[in-house]
């Protein structure tokens, strides 16, 4: 979404916009356009990918884009390697409390998260005999859901002694966040492993909650180039080479579990306490400021996993804002009124800002 994510003071402010509001917004309305450009006097300006696109063609009105290397193919365009992945709130932390759930798998109902793959991996392992337990969390979008009736799969896939070991949470309200991050984070915190079925996603906000919380993660390539290629193996992650390997994996790092490690190395990545400085160390070359004189006050590094990926006026529900990039942008020009409502402590930033 718009995301202010610093105001300008001794030196420019940062404000980024999705790629989405880019292509449906912004490059669509003259007006919009020119507000947009007008911002660059006093904001370095920033473009989030909600998606990887290896052919993707760098615009000048962005100083800078939000992806990881490799995800924009071979362009030669200014990056900050860090997106709304990388700020992971503090309810995905680790635990050394009980595990209920063995495998957790949380996702949505849409098809490149392949979810009838994960429903046929973890019946093969049941046909072994073994029943580690599972939580699915499965969030239902209003259309177009794949597969279409989850219920009706899981009903006539695995019997009623199997189902006793298998959770499925189908969630059809508030799409596509159906549960609080308090909630969430606890359902990864009582969870030993996390498995991710896409073959084509990168950046994935819930293999990025799995790495914060120190999770063993069990996923295809794609989904893997989030995490930093040094720490690409186990016990930090089980890669995946084709559909036949999800099983085994899973079993190795259902059997690793247990031997004494120590998963931190990882979380720091993802976790918003380490790269809310980390970022300031990127945009030292944008802002021409070094960190150290970048003053706190003037970020807000709240919620940055929801605010950074979401979008003003289109989208479903809590996704999306209901204020026009054109009245954002003409707020974030108006210094002393910014001032006025400026707060780094806010929770949600732009949402209090639609009522002014």
């Amino acid at each position: 979404m718009a995301c202010i994510l610093k105001i300008p003071d001794t030196s420019k402010g940062v404000i980024t916009f999705t790629t989405q509001e880019r292509d449906k917004l912004i490059f669509q309305d003259k007006a919009t356009f020119d507000k947009v450009v007008s911002l660059k006097q006093n904001y370095v300006v920033g473009l989030h990918h909600n998606w990887h696109d290896y052919g993707f063609r760098w615009n000048s009105l962005f100083d800078f884009s939000m992806a990881g290397p490799g995800d924009l193919g071979n362009s030669n365009v200014p990056l900050v390697t860090l997106d709304a992945c990388n700020f992971i709130p503090n309810d995905f932390h680790s635990s050394k409390s009980e595990k209920h759930w063995d495998i957790l798998y949380v996702t949505r109902a849409v098809y490149f998260k392949r979810v009838e793959v994960f429903l046929r991996t973890i019946k093969e392992i049941y046909n072994t005999g073994r029943r580690p337990r599972v939580l699915l969390l499965c969030c239902i979008p209003p259309e177009d859901a794949t597969p279409k009736n989850i219920v009706d799969d899981y009903m006539n896939m695995f019997t009623q002694e199997e189902r006793k070991y298998f959770t499925l949470l189908p969630l059809v309200h508030d799409y596509p966040f159906c549960l609080d991050p308090a909630t969430v984070g606890y359902l990864y915190r009582s969870s030993k492993i996390f498995t991710h079925f896409a073959n084509d996603e990168r950046r994935c906000r819930v293999i990025a909650n799995a790495a914060a919380t120190q999770m063993p993660i069990v996923c295809m390539r794609d989904p893997a180039s989030i995490i930093p290629e040094a720490l690409r193996k186990p016990p930090y992650l089980y890669l995946v080479e084709n559909d036949g390997d999800f099983f085994s994996k899973i079993m190795n790092a259902l059997d690793d579990y247990d031997v004494c490690r120590d998963l931190s190395e990882v979380s720091k990545h993802f976790s918003v306490e380490h790269t809310s400085e980390e970022i300031k160390r990127q945009l030292e070359r944008f802002l021409g400021v070094g960190s150290a004189s970048m003053v706190n006050d003037s970020f807000n590094f709240n919620n940055l996993d929801i605010r950074l990926g979401r979008h003003h006026s289109i989208s479903y529900g809590p996704n999306k804002v209901d204020m026009s990039i054109f009245d954002l942008v003409k707020l974030a020009l108006d210094k002393s009124k910014l001032k006025e409502v400026w707060s780094s402590d806010a929770v949600d930033l732009e949402r209090s800002l639609i009522c002014l």
